[in-house]
């Protein structure tokens, strides 16, 4: 049975890959990307709407824009160009800002309550399939649940506009920590005549294994990147975000870091 209309802004690698998840989940989905490569795309993978820009689009039984672009900068122009939609229109917004991003005032006429924070972790086909972690604030059951239902099966809600991105980015950065220790440790090992094949079955059954380094031979150059980026973005909000510590005292430094929630009677 079809939904109502979404309209998604951005028709990149997630953009892409959640347009073409509502798309199958019933929603009719109407897709905005002013790149032509990208939006052809779009349109040849299956018999689908696509404009340059948000002016084109008739906002009339469009009830939510999922906004999927690269920068803050692009994202500050999506929602400005908002401002002639309908204000029954919900707002998305699945890219990743700077906490400090809603320090800030919205475009008028768009109003706080009206835009979901809920940007995303897990990559191109956790997207295509409807199960990338996402982490949201803002959102309302009635309006919105049905749409983030299809789009994630892993939805961590947070009190506070500012709190999803600042957990993604932290989140992206022991990722992007993980992935850069994991390539170092393989170059030492492979250095020293272990073949990279072994050490990495061996390490994804071992203690050191993060989910990073199990899947660092399947990360995309641009996925890498994008850490790269999260780590960049979290760094100019708050330059005293944590960088890799070394193990010294380790027992005292879990124990400090955990507080009343950890669990020293568990065995794992």
């Amino acid at each position: 049975m079809l939904r109502e209309s979404v309209c998604v802004v951005g028709l990149g690698g997630i953009g892409h890959a959640m347009a073409s998840r509502l798309d199958e989940r019933g929603w009719t989905v109407v897709g905005v990307e002013p790149d032509d490569g990208r939006r052809t795309a779009w349109l040849e993978s299956g018999a689908r709407t696509a404009h340059r820009d948000l002016g084109s689009v008739d906002w009339s039984g469009i009830g939510h824009l999922v906004v999927a672009v690269r920068t803050e900068e692009q994202v500050t122009q999506v929602l400005a160009a908002c401002a002639a939609a309908p204000t029954s229109l919900r707002i998305l917004l699945v890219s990743t800002v700077r906490p400090s991003f809603w320090r800030r005032p919205l475009p008028a006429p768009l109003e706080l309550g009206r835009v979901v924070e809920c940007p995303v972790s897990g990559g191109e086909r956790p997207a295509r399939d409807g199960t990338v972690a996402m982490y949201a604030a803002g959102w309302r059951e009635e309006e919105d649940g049905a749409l983030l239902a299809d789009l994630s099966d892993s939805i961590v809600t947070l009190p506070r506009h500012g709190d999803p991105a600042l957990v993604k980015l932290v989140n992206n950065t022991l990722a992007a920590y993980n992935a850069a220790n994991a390539a170092r440790c393989l170059e030492f090992v492979t250095s020293q005549g272990v073949a990279g094949e072994d050490f990495l079955r061996a390490l994804g059954r071992g203690s050191g294994r993060s989910h990073a380094s199990a899947i660092l031979h399947l990360l995309s150059r641009n996925q890498l990147e994008l850490l790269e980026k999260d780590v960049r973005l979290l760094r100019e909000d708050h330059p005293q975000a944590p960088r890799p510590a070394e193990p010294a005292e380790l027992a005292d430094l879990v124990a400090s870091a955990l507080g009343e929630i950890a669990d020293p009677a568990a065995v794992v």
